[in-house]
């Protein structure tokens, strides 16, 4: 044998091996043509699928995948219209094709430098009628899987079903063996399935005759309900445990299409009327049957295990009387069918007032009990009982006629002030609610044996307090307002402050909190007043021409007699000129009497004073203040100005309420300005004037004149006040802000405090929102700007040693990492720096663009 012949019949052997080498079409062509593409040097080889009308398809297989198929398809075609011949040589340009018949699927062809002897021709024909038949395979085979496939997803849907099934379902064969059960059947019948599979079901299924009335002597003399044929009915139904259920059942065969019993299917559903008629006797024992609430013996029972829960908890429980006020003539007047009606309309709004896992029960008559559990403070208490009065309160709708009743409460509080038993609990409410009465009615009142303690103790820091007012520990600390755009100081805000002689400077919330007293609130604004009136004088003679505004209480100002004390104290200080005198009525206090206010504020404002109103948007004031109060400055709160850069709520606020300002003809000032990005914001929305911490905290009055010679408009203010920048360049002024929040962060963990960063903000720089803004807006609209590419090296560093000091803190190297915090912060500087040169580069710019004629502007070009 040559050599040559040799070679051919290895190629053969690995062709045969290569049809055979998977059952899935395309392994099987992704192994054997390119082998054989391969192993007879040709250039391209195409199999072309073939409809049993013999037209040509797209090829299902070509190799290289570029090659172009149309010379490849020609041969392929001659090859059909000859119909008797296996196999076809015919040249092809520079190339012969050579084309194969594959029976049944379709036409294989191969591009070759050089023609195959007609030898080898005839023995690749046979390979192909291999192929054919590998590929025929293939296809049967996995139209065998998707039929498995099929068949295991309507196996999955049938046991699906059945398993959703609520009733018992039991399918046994022919000889009446179980073969199948649901949970539902597992749990009626008290048997564990695999107890119960493959088992008669006679032996498993033990049921007897039943019907309303049947004694339990005739239950258990009856025999057995034969179960081997379709039957249905009601039965009692027997457990292993010897109990027993009331059932219907029913039993049918389950037959083929071909009418071949192929077993039987039961269904079960318990139907225990005599448990639910015991139930419901159970239930009037301890519920009350007009309104469905628990009953005093439930009470008793519920009380004294909350008790217990509350000791082994240690949480608070609040124990309540309600009686509804003005019950007994409404029933008298309407009938005792509507007394109860309002009886249940009432329960039903206290339930939807507490919470679900509340007690709310029903003693007779008008009087109900609450039980709170698991409370954590009184004040949880309060929130809840104030809830409930109030919807007592509304109107309700008794035949056709609109009824009103209030509700008195009395409660006490379990073990934080009355340690003692369920009955006693309930005697002290009582008492409580008689005081409840005593106040007016409508309202709560805790039942509290230190009351009276509280109530002294109270009278005694009131006392504490007047007598510094009158030992002058009082001061006034000030806080300048700033025209942001003008850069121009305006005046101060007074704050009072108590400068205690033994415990230091203590701020209001060692003092506002009993300001309650009308008595000491009053006190304390003629205090405040005058004060203002005397550092105004003494600026007016400095040639300071700032303003003063201090705080008033809404009780204060609507006191009879509140112009008199402020005509008095004006008249102390006749070189006062009274127009730079300020009044700030606090927004989260509420102003009964809009009309005597509005009098009492026009009378200021003849006597020259202005007055705003104070932490406008977080309190009491409507819209209606706007409109009837003739209010000349509406101060923004400090919870809207605080996070106004990251939280476009806050600045939808702002700009309404600037919006609201100036509508009603109303100056807007901002609060809270911690950092100049803040103070350029509010410019661009329309509030020049501010004050907050990143101006100035409150000082005494003797450094005043040392601080305004020394403060300076932020070079940010002065960039931006009088450029038209537009809201897309906003995330600019907060890369600052959010760059000195991330460094503030790593700094903490080299103090011993916990990461709050995730790992993703601290190690990849592109994570962070300095990187963020970097990546994403930053580099679209200023990534030509030389600053701008002068921050990325450095924010590169700053994340290298954030991370390095993250790692040292974790391992317990305080001390390095504490000394790396040097270089961190060196890098914030240089990344603040490039930051603000940024911002003078794109504010020159816009500036530019603004002078520029439209057609010239670069960015007023784009926009048209």
């Amino acid at each position: 044998m040559s050599n040559d012949r040799l070679y051919e019949l290895v190629i053969l052997h690995e062709f045969s091996l290569a049809i055979g080498s998977s059952l899935d079409q395309q392994d099987m062509l992704n192994v054997c043509l390119p082998l054989m593409l391969r192993r007879l040097g040709g250039r391209a080889i195409t199999l072309f699928e073939q409809r049993d009308n013999g037209e040509i398809l797209e090829s299902a297989f070509r190799l290289p995948r570029h090659a172009q198929a149309e010379g490849q398809l020609q041969t392929a075609r001659k090859l059909v219209q000859q119909k008797d011949s296996p196999w076809l040589v015919c040249r092809t340009g520079n190339y012969w094709s050579h084309a194969w018949q594959v029976p049944g699927f379709g036409i294989l062809v191969l591009l070759r430098g050089r023609q195959l002897e007609e030898s080898m021709c005839h023995e690749i024909g046979q390979i192909a009628g291999k192929l054919s038949m590998a590929l025929l395979g293939c296809r049967q085979y996995a139209q065998l899987r998707a039929v498995r496939a099929q068949l295991a997803r309507e196996a999955d849907l049938h046991r699906e079903t059945l398993l959703a099934i609520g009733d018992a379902v039991i399918t046994t064969d022919t000889e009446g063996c179980i073969q199948e059960v649901n949970p539902a059947a597992e749990q009626l019948l008290g048997h564990p399935r695999k107890h119960m599979i493959g088992h008669p079901l006679d032996q498993i299924l033990r049921m007897y005759p039943f019907y309303i009335g049947m004694d339990a002597a005739t239950i258990r003399g009856a025999d057995p309900i034969d179960i081997s044929r379709n039957t249905d009915g009601t039965a009692r139904l027997q457990r292993p445990d010897q109990s027993s259920v009331t059932v219907q059942f029913n039993i049918r065969d389950i037959t083929a299409s071909s009418g071949e019993t192929m077993g039987r299917v039961m269904v079960i559903r318990d139907i225990s009327d005599l448990q639910a008629l015991e139930q419901e006797v159970a239930w009037r024992a301890t519920h009350d049957v007009l309104t469905g609430l628990p009953n005093r013996a439930l009470l008793s029972e519920r009380l004294g295990w909350l008790l217990a829960q509350a000791d082994r908890h240690e949480k608070l429980l609040a124990v309540a009387l309600v009686d509804l006020d003005e019950f007994k003539p409404v029933n008298d007047r309407l009938g005792h069918a509507a007394g109860d009606k309002l009886l249940c309309a009432a329960a039903q709004r206290m339930q939807e007032a507490l919470r679900a896992s509340d007690t709310l029960a029903r003693l007779g008559g008008d009087e109900f009990v609450i039980i709170l559990d698991d409370l954590d403070n009184m004040n949880h208490a309060e929130k809840i009982f104030d809830r409930l009065i109030d919807q007592l309160s509304r109107p309700f709708e008794i035949e056709d006629q609109e009824v009103r009743i209030s509700a008195s409460l009395g409660y006490t509080l379990y073990p934080l002030l009355d340690e003692t038993d369920a009955d006693t609990l309930l005697r002290h409410a009582d008492k409580a609610i008689y005081q409840a009465k005593l106040a007016g009615r409508n309202c709560h009142r805790l039942f509290d044996v230190r009351e009276q303690q509280q109530h002294l103790a109270m009278q005694q820091h009131t006392k504490v307090i007047m007598q510094a007012l009158l030992n002058q520990e009082f001061r006034l600390h000030y806080q300048p307002k700033v025209d942001m755009r003008a850069g121009r100081i305006l005046g101060f805000e007074g704050l009072a402050r108590w400068h205690h002689p033994e415990r230091g400077v203590l701020l209001p919330a060692h003092f506002l909190p009993w300001m309650q007293d009308k008595e000491l609130a009053c006190m304390l604004d003629r205090f405040v007043i005058g004060e203002a009136c005397r550092q105004l004088v003494q600026w007016h003679q400095a040639g300071r021409d700032w303003t003063l505004s201090v705080n008033i209480a809404p009780a204060h100002l609507l006191s009879p007699d509140f112009l008199e004390q402020l005509d008095a104290i004006l008249a102390g200080h006749p070189d006062l000129p009274p127009e730079r005198l300020e009044f700030e009525i606090l927004e989260s206090a509420a102003i009964s009497d809009i009309e005597s206010a509005t009098r009492v504020i026009d009378a200021c404002h003849r006597r020259g004073i202005s007055v705003a109103l104070d932490d406008f948007g977080v309190g009491y004031a409507s819209l209606a203040y706007l409109k009837n109060l003739p209010i000349d400055c509406l101060k923004i709160d400090r919870s809207f100005v605080q996070d106004m850069l990251n939280d476009r709520g806050d600045r939808i606020l702002i700009e309404s309420i600037i919006a609201l300002a100036r509508l009603f003809g109303q100056t807007p000032i901002a609060e809270g300005v911690e950092g100049p990005e803040q103070g350029v914001m509010l410019m661009r929305l329309g509030c020049d004037l501010a004050q907050g911490f990143g101006i100035a905290r409150p000082m005494p009055a003797e450094q005043i004149d040392d601080w305004s010679a020394q403060w300076k408009t932020p070079e940010l203010w002065r960039l931006w006040c009088d450029t038209p920048w537009k809201l897309d360049d906003l995330p600019l002024l907060a890369a600052q802000y959010d760059h000195l929040r991330w460094i503030e962060q790593v700094l903490h963990v080299a103090e011993g405090e916990p990461l709050t960063l995730s790992h993703e903000e601290l190690a990849d720089h592109h994570c962070c929102r300095l990187g963020k803004w970097y990546d994403t807006c930053g580099r679209q609209r200023y990534g030509q700007l030389p600053a701008f590419q002068e921050l990325y090296p450095v924010h590169v560093a700053v994340h290298q040693a954030g991370r390095e000091i993250v790692r040292l803190a974790e391992n317990g190297q305080m001390e390095q990492a504490r000394h790396l915090c040097a270089r961190l912060l060196r890098l914030k500087d240089r990344v603040l720096h490039y930051l603000t040169e940024l911002e003078r580069q794109v504010a020159h710019q816009l500036s530019a663009d603004n002078d520029l004629p439209d057609s010239l502007s670069p960015s007023k070009s784009k926009a048209s």
